[in-house]
């Protein structure tokens, strides 16, 4: 097998890997998450 098929499959595995990445990003929404920390945070502030 020439290396340049070898590079050409690591590549798209990368790609396919950082899309696949990016979309359980968006999936979980870790934006969502820090609202509610900051939420708790300031509701914790709040009884005190």
């Amino acid at each position: 097998m020439p290396a340049y098929w070898f590079f050409e499959w690591v590549s798209l595995f990368l790609s396919v890997t950082v899309s696949l990445c990016f979309f359980a990003v968006d999936k979980f929404s870790f934006s969502d998450l820090i609202v509610d920390n900051d939420i708790v945070i300031s509701s914790n502030q709040r009884i005190i």
